[in-house]
C-alpha cells in the first residue's frame, strides 16, 4: 500500500514537472515574438520620423529642423537611407521600410544626441 502511494506520488510530481516545463516553454515563445515585435515597431517609427523630416526639409528648402528622439532609445541605431529605401539597424536586427524619399544618407542615432536637418537634406549633430 504504501509502495502504490509513493509510486502515485512520484507519477503526479512527474506530470506537474512536465506540465510546468511546457507552459514555460510556451511563455518563452510569447516573450521572444513580443521583443521582436516590439523591436520592429520602434524601428518603423524611427524610419518613418526621420524620413518625414528629411521630406519636409527636402520641400521647404530653406528650413532646418531638429530630428530629435525620446531617451528611451534604449540602443544605437543606424539608419541608411538610399533612393526609397531605409534600413534601420540595431544591434540584434536590420530592417528594411519603403520609404517616399529619394536622397541618401546614412548616419546613427543615439539617445544622447539630437539632429540638425537643414536644406539639402545636410544632416548634423545639433
Amino acid at each position: 500500500m504504501k509502495g502504490q502511494v509513493s509510486i502515485e506520488f512520484m507519477t503526479l510530481l512527474a506530470l506537474a514537472l512536465l506540465g510546468s516545463t511546457l507552459l514555460l516553454n510556451v511563455l518563452d515563445r510569447k516573450a521572444s515574438a513580443y521583443n521582436s515585435e516590439k523591436q520592429f515597431d520602434r524601428s518603423e517609427q524611427l524610419a518613418s520620423k526621420t524620413n518625414y523630416v528629411l521630406s519636409y526639409v527636402e520641400a521647404h528648402k530653406n528650413s532646418t529642423i531638429d530630428l530629435g528622439f525620446t531617451n528611451d532609445l534604449d540602443r544605437v541605431y543606424v539608419i541608411e537611407i538610399d533612393s526609397n529605401t531605409t534600413v534601420v539597424e540595431s544591434p540584434n536586427n536590420r530592417f528594411t521600410f519603403n520609404s517616399w524619399y529619394e536622397g541618401s544618407h546614412n548616419f546613427t542615432l543615439n539617445t544622447s544626441n539630437s539632429y540638425q536637418v537643414s536644406g539639402g537634406g545636410e544632416v548634423s549633430l545639433e
